[in-house]
């Protein structure tokens, strides 16, 4: 009984042990041997539903860390977003128009569709060109241009803004869906754990019936039921030479 590891709980191997022994009650060391075999092969079968199990639960909290992880980045996201469009409407509020740079940053980090950053560089561009002096020497930052200008890129980000929180609540929307149980895609171990899962179901299964098989036969020999020997099969490979 030397198959156990020790963190297992050995009392419970001993009672599988001697369960089988009451059932096949093995006489002689070669029939005590195959029971061993036998109750080495179940434990396994047992220890492979466990390791399947935590495989399971180790994905399921690997998840969950992620949609933790995924959950502060959405609400640093929203603070970002927010902030970069409050440093807009000062920039629009001092020279007329967004500065480049700060619009740039503003299209890379917003989640909205393209359609939303265009219209919004587009106004902004607008307004750039009305509140700065054209080639002719006609100053319209004064005039027109800065009451027109500004009041069509303040309504352009407004809504800009607004779209972007929206996307960004859609996606922890998203986010949310994935603990429900229609996307609970790990009740199944990953294909890499499956398959180790299966040969080393396959070996132990076949070492278990092997085992059954061989001291039933040993058993009815004893008794004095004709039995046959077990079937052997030679193969030859020959070379095409011989």
């Amino acid at each position: 009984m030397q198959r156990w590891l020790f963190e297992e709980d050995f009392g419970i191997a001993r009672r599988l042990f001697q369960e089988l022994v009451d059932h096949y009650q093995p006489v002689g060391p070669i029939e005590k041997l195959h029971v061993e075999i036998i109750a080495e092969c179940c434990w396994k079968m047992r220890r492979l539903q466990i390791a399947e199990g935590a495989a399971i639960k180790v994905a399921m909290r690997c998840e969950e860390s992620s949609i933790e992880e995924t959950e502060g980045e959405s609400e640093d996201r929203s603070l970002l977003i927010n902030g970069l469009f409050d440093d807009a409407e000062k920039s629009a509020g001092v020279s007329g128009y967004v500065d480049d740079a700060l619009l740039e940053t503003i299209l890379a980090e917003s989640s909205a569709e393209e359609w939303w950053k265009n219209d919004f560089l587009l106004a902004n561009q607008k307004a750039k060109d009305l509140s700065t002096q054209r080639t002719d020497g006609c100053d319209l930052s004064r005039q027109e241009g800065m009451k027109k200008a500004p009041s069509a890129l303040r309504r352009r980000m407004r809504a800009f803004r607004e779209r972007s929180l929206k996307m960004e609540v859609y996606f922890d929307q998203c986010e949310d869906l994935r603990r429900q149980p229609h996307y609970a895609q790990h009740l199944l171990p990953s294909s890499d754990v499956m398959d180790n899962l299966l040969r080393y179901q396959t070996a132990v299964e076949r070492r278990l019936y092997r085992a059954i098989a061989e001291l039933e036969r040993l058993q009815r020999q004893r008794l004095g039921d004709a039995v046959p020997t077990p079937a052997t099969l030679n193969v030859n490979l020959l070379s095409a030479d011989g």
